[in-house]
């Protein structure tokens, strides 16, 4: 029992760089991720007039902050990027447009989750549901740290209600 009280209590001690996923009218956190300076992750909608689905791009850099780097979009029209700034490029794939070589830095990203707008968050190969994880809410995406406690005790206490799916190349 005394040797779980002090690994317990070292837990407390150990730090490690996350994403944080808070909703923000009924604080909590939904989603807690190992993530730090330079990994990637990607946040995906359906847009609300075309109907068809919009990837952005981020990564978090060294001083702890969001880099939108690109965006990921099917149609150029209503509501979707339309000009570039300077150092931008957009290509176009099949079926798809890419705004590439985009640099715009924020300490965190705010929007609004629902069933309807197929927000989803993908990260290190999983796909997270947000709105199965959050229903209907504001969610506040951000890097940060944790306690190693704080991560164990959040993904012991959601394990089996993550909305998650791991992605395979195929």
């Amino acid at each position: 029992m005394a040797l779980l009280v002090a690994v317990l209590a070292a837990l407390q001690w150990v730090r490690l760089d996350v994403l944080r996923v808070e909703a923000v009218r009924e604080p909590g956190t939904v989603l807690l991720v190992p993530a730090g300076p330079g990994d990637t992750f990607a946040l995906a909608f359906i847009h609300s007039v075309e109907r068809s689905v919009v990837r952005d791009f981020f990564r978090i850099d060294e001083g702890g902050r969001l880099v939108l780097y690109g965006t990921e979009f099917r149609s150029s029209n209503a509501g979707l990027p339309s000009a570039l700034a300077p150092g931008e490029t957009l290509t176009r794939g099949e079926g798809t447009f890419r705004i590439s070589g985009m640099h715009r830095a924020m300490e965190e990203v705010s929007l609004w989750v629902g069933d309807a707008s197929g927000n989803r968050l993908t990260i290190h190969g999983v796909d997270y549901d947000l709105p199965g994880l959050a229903g209907e809410a504001l969610l506040r995406i951000r890097p940060g740290t944790s306690t190693a406690a704080e991560y164990l005790f959040f993904t012991i206490g959601h394990r089996g209600t993550r909305h998650e799916r791991k992605i395979t190349k195929g």
